[in-house]
């Protein structure tokens, strides 16, 4: 009958490996890697977002606008309620095309879009609504290295990295940003 034999690793050789792996997990435990800050000092990842009252009683909200400066994505949620009657809200893109949601009576309705990947179409929204719906909230995930495509000093405050979205009001001013907000969307403000 053969005899088989078992080859071990010889103590060092396992002393070694060993010591790589507690280095590995010493230095990166999850396997994750720091995120990389760019020159601008942009965050990796960041969050925004913006109320909507259509009938507020510091004014009626007249649109949101969220985005990034081209060439970087970001992940736009939106969710719409229509208290008394139907209605609807409706997603704008800077080349004229829309997107509208129906929202029921007395329901709410939400929808998330990867977007920014299509200069002068997609990398700024204008989000409005229709009917019914009386508040929305938008917020925006950017994506690392996004830039803040909003110019708050036209509405003579400090300019500010991290305003990805802005809200205007009706006959009134609205959030610092909207006024170049209105400029980056000439389909409805020419």
């Amino acid at each position: 009958m053969k005899e088989f034999t078992k080859k071990l690793l010889s103590v060092p050789t396992v002393a070694v490996l060993a010591a790589v792996i507690v280095t590995m997990l010493a230095t990166n435990p999850l396997g994750w890697f720091s995120p990389s800050v760019d020159a601008q000092n942009v965050r990796p990842a960041f969050r925004d977002h913006s109320l909507f009252f259509g009938d507020g009683t510091t004014g009626t909200d007249e649109a949101i606008f969220c985005g990034v400066q081209i060439g970087k994505g970001y992940t736009l949620h939106v969710s719409g309620t229509a208290s008394g009657t139907p209605g609807s809200f409706i997603i704008n893109f800077r080349d004229g095309d829309a997107m509208g949601f129906e929202v029921p009576a007395g329901s709410t309705y939400s929808t998330t879009h990867d977007l920014g990947g299509v200069p002068f179409v997609d990398d700024i929204v204008r989000i409005t609504r229709t009917g019914g719906v009386n508040s929305m909230m938008v917020s925006v995930q950017v994506s690392q290295g996004a830039v803040d495509p909003f110019d708050e000093s036209l509405d003579s405050e400090p300019n500010v990295h991290d305003n990805f979205c802005t809200r205007s009001v009706v006959n009134g001013t609205g959030e610092p940003g909207n006024t170049s907000a209105k400029l980056l969307f000439p389909t409805f403000y020419p």
